[in-house]
């Protein structure tokens, strides 16, 4: 895996995995809300916002 430096290499609708609590969970972009923030589905329907910290692909 890798971490995302920026959210711009992202777009709607792309898989990434994300770091929540300690665990990595997979989920799909539904939006970019605004810099350095984007908002996201889990397969449990659970949905919120991330950093790219959080993020990995």
């Amino acid at each position: 895996m890798h971490s995302l430096e920026t959210i711009a290499q992202l777009s709607k609708g792309a898989i990434v995995k994300v770091k929540v609590g300690g665990r990595i969970q997979q989920a799909i972009i539904l939006e970019t809300t605004k810099e350095g923030v984007v908002r996201v589905e889990f397969k449990n329907g659970l949905v919120m916002n991330a950093t790219a910290d959080h993020l990995f692909v």
